[in-house]
This record gives C-alpha cells, sequence and structure tokens, in this order.
C-alpha cells in the first residue's frame, strides 16, 4: 500500500501552474520560443534554396521552440514530476536539450550568417541577429543551469552524456558540409560514390549511430536489462568510443588526401568538421580508457582484434578503389584471391569479438573459443602470407601493362593494400604469439 499511495501524492501534486512562466527559467523559455518562431518566419520570408544549410536552420528554428513549449507545458501543469517518478530524470533531460538546443542554435548563427550575410544584404543581417539572439537565450539557460542553479545530471547533463551528444551532432554536421552550397551538386551524390568516399560515409553515418545508441541506451537505463548478454558495459562504450576514433581518424585523413583541393570550399569545411569531430571521440576515448575499464575490448587481445578488423576494412577499401581505377576486364584470379581472403579473415575476426563480449553465445560453441582462436589465427598468418605474395606478383609485376584509368591512384591503392596486409599479418603473429601463451 505504501507504492501506491507514494503514487497517489505524487499524482496528486501534478496541478496547473501557471505562476512557473513568471519565474526566471519560464521567462527564458518564453524568450526562446519567441525569437525562434520570429526567426524561422523572417528566415521563412526571405525564401531559401534547396541545399541543406537553409534546411537545416529551417529545422532548427522550427526543432527548438517545439521541444521548449513541450517542456514548459509539461513543467506548467507539473507532470514532471510523475516522470521523476516512473521514467526519467527530468532535470538532467531538461538541462541536456538545453545544451543541444544551444549547439544547433549556434551553429545554425554562424552559418546562415557565412551564407546568407553579405555588405548590402540587410535582411540577411536581420534574420542573422535574431538566430544569434536565439543561440543567446539557449545559452543563458545552460549557465543558468549548470552554474547558478548547480544542476548536476545524471548523464545528459554530466560530462559523458554531453560527449556522446557532441560526437552525434558533429558527426551531422559533417553531412550538411557534404552536401554544398549555393545549389551546387551534393559530394555525397558525386565524387564520393568511389569506394574510399563510400567508406567516409559509412564512417560518418556509424559514429552518428554509436554514440545515439549509447546515449538512449544510458540515458534510459537500458543497458541493464543486457547484463545477462553484456556483463560489461563500460567496456563495450571504451571499446567502441576507440574504434569509432580511429575510424574517424581514418575518414578525415583519407578525405583531405583524396577530395580536399585549395578551390574546394565545402570539402575544407568537411574536413573541417571531421577533424573536430576527430579530436572530439579522442579526448572522450581517453576520458574512457583512463577510467580504467576492465573487459575484452579494453585488454590487449582486444584492442589487437579491433586493430586487425579496422585494418581489414582499410586493405579492402583500398582494393575495391584499385578496381574501380581498372578497366572491367583486368580482374586477376590471385588479386581476387586475396580479397577474398581479407573478406573472409575480417569477418572471423569479428565473429570472434561478438562470441568474447557475449558470454552466453560461447555456450553453443562444442569446442573452447581460446582453441577456435588458436586455429584462426594460425590459419590467418598462413593466408595473410599468401594473399600478399599473390597481390604483389600479379599487381606489382603486371603493374606497368595495366590499363588503368588513373595510373597515380592505382600505384597509390597497391601500396595501401600491401602496406596494410603487411601490418595485419604482424597483428596475426603477435595475436598468435599471445594464443600460445594462454593456453
Amino acid at each position: 500500500m505504501g507504492i501506491i499511495d507514494d503514487v497517489k501524492d505524487k499524482v496528486s501534486q501534478a496541478v496547473f501552474t501557471p505562476s512557473t512562466l513568471l519565474s526566471g527559467r519560464g521567462a527564458l523559455h518564453m524568450a526562446q520560443i519567441i525569437l525562434s518562431l520570429v526567426t524561422f518566419v523572417l528566415g521563412a520570408f526571405r525564401g531559401g534554396s534547396s541545399h541543406t544549410y537553409w534546411n537545416y536552420a529551417m529545422f532548427t528554428w522550427a526543432f527548438c521552440p517545439i521541444m521548449t513549449l513541450f517542456i514548459t507545458i509539461i513543467e506548467m501543469l507539473k507532470l514532471d514530476i510523475v516522470l521523476n517518478m516512473f521514467c526519467m530524470d527530468w532535470d538532467d533531460f531538461t538541462t541536456g536539450m538545453a545544451m543541444s538546443s544551444t549547439l544547433m542554435t549556434v551553429s545554425v548563427a554562424i552559418t546562415y550568417a557565412n551564407f546568407y550575410a553579405c555588405l548590402k544584404c540587410l535582411y540577411g543581417w536581420i534574420v542573422s541577429i535574431f538566430a544569434f539572439l536565439c543561440g543567446f537565450v539557449y545559452a543563458l539557460e545552460v549557465v543558468k543551469d549548470k552554474i547558478c542553479d548547480r544542476k548536476t545530471g545524471k548523464y545528459l547533463a554530466a560530462l559523458p552524456g554531453f560527449f556522446k551528444v557532441l560526437e552525434a551532432f558533429v558527426s551531422c554536421m559533417i553531412f550538411i558540409s557534404l552536401t554544398g552550397y549555393r545549389d551546387k551538386p551534393a559530394l555525397i551524390l558525386g565524387r564520393m560514390v568511389s569506394p574510399w568516399g563510400v567508406w567516409c560515409e559509412f564512417v560518418w553515418v556509424f559514429c552518428i549511430i554509436v554514440p545515439v545508441v549509447l546515449t538512449v541506451m544510458e540515458a534510459r537505463m537500458w543497458h541493464i536489462l543486457l547484463a545477462a548478454f553484456l556483463p560489461n558495459w563500460a567496456d563495450l562504450t571504451c571499446g567502441l568510443t576507440i574504434l569509432c576514433t580511429a575510424m574517424i581518424a581514418s575518414a578525415t585523413l583519407i578525405f583531405a588526401a583524396v577530395f580536399v583541393c585549395l578551390t574546394c570550399v565545402v570539402s575544407i569545411l568537411c574536413f573541417i568538421v571531421s577533424l573536430v569531430a576527430t579530436f572530439i571521440f579522442l579526448i572522450d576515448a581517453l576520458k574512457q580508457k583512463l577510467g580504467c575499464p576492465s573487459g575484452y575490448l579494453s585488454s590487449p587481445r582486444g584492442v589487437l582484434r579491433t586493430a586487425e578488423a579496422f585494418t581489414a576494412c582499410i586493405i579492402l577499401a583500398a582494393a575495391a578503389d584499385h578496381f574501380v581505377n581498372a578497366e572491367w576486364y583486368f580482374r586477376p584470379l590471385g588479386m581476387i584471391c586475396s580479397i577474398i581472403v581479407f573478406a573472409a579473415c575480417l569477418l572471423v575476426t569479428v565473429v570472434i569479438m561478438v562470441l568474447n563480449l557475449l558470454k552466453l553465445l560461447q555456450c553453443l560453441l562444442s569446442f573452447g573459443l581460446s582453441m577456435m582462436e588458436l586455429v584462426f589465427n594460425s590459419a590467418a598468418v598462413v593466408l595473410y602470407l599468401l594473399a600478399i605474395i599473390l597481390w604483389c606478383v600479379f599487381g606489382y609485376k603486371r603493374y606497368m601493362y595495366n590499363p588503368y584509368i588513373c595510373n597515380k591512384c592505382s600505384y597509390t591503392d597497391l601500396n595501401t593494400v600491401t602496406i596494410g596486409a603487411i601490418v595485419n599479418l604482424v597483428f596475426y603473429i603477435v595475436d598468435l604469439v599471445l594464443s600460445f601463451k594462454s593456453r
């Protein structure tokens, strides 16, 4: 009966309280809603274009006031008391939303002023001023929550949650930058269809999905439900963050080498945002690693497996680009066999990582996982050695006679596959030694 009485008491406190609008927090919310709507109307009347800088601005000026209005109504009806009791930390959610809205409105103000305001564009300056005011009032709420009211927050308003939000936000900004400006064709539909471009796009999508999923799982405490399958959640998040760091760093370097030029404004913008994302992921990875999580992905064996899988992805991207730059009829069997070896070893490596993470799946094996790793590492060393020989023989021996569209690109891809395969061979040899030692 105690629980039922407690529920009734909380529900009875949920009454209409318009006086919340007269508080400092209520006044800030009203200012945010009014300024965002005014900016939205001004931007809509000015008109825009089909590129996503303008679309992103209009979305932000619509989304942020809607979320603020939702929060205001919940607090005015005192429903946050009920929500606190049943399913969420309301203060953490509102502070996290204020921080996210600040990121969105400030970034919109900067991009809108950059692309739509000029010395003779008075209307563009008016919209930009209102856009900066929107960002300012949202930043004021963050300052009030974090400094004046000293709200700590459990996840979204705390540093780990904010890092995840920041990682997803910056990755989204990369896609916005990719679409170009002033109605120029989108990079994502043009030059980015090459294998290296596909790799960059996959990495940026992956680095959006991972922080979002981790944020939702941890904010809603759903990861506790997976404890039977994933007993060490901190190890998983640390491993995924390290993997995202390596992936987005590679995408940044590849994008700079393949797609960036001195006159490519959009490409330079995308490279800068990707570089910022790399540093954010790196800081988050170092912070989690210094927390010393214990588990498979944080151990030397787990890091080694992650490095093997990551290097194999780079090898396959380079091999695919090598064949894309060749004429359709040049497909040596030896080089195709090498690619099959790289792909097969990658697949088994990922399966081994999953088996080490999901302990319950190990019960399905009729033999020990350590024995499986020993056999696979032995086979991988032999197969990689054979694949390197085949790739070099069929690639370099006939290089001068190969009908390639881009000789420079072809030579770079050949070297990338060769060096990557040698590095991965070393990784598998080290892994094989560790497998013998662990028995």
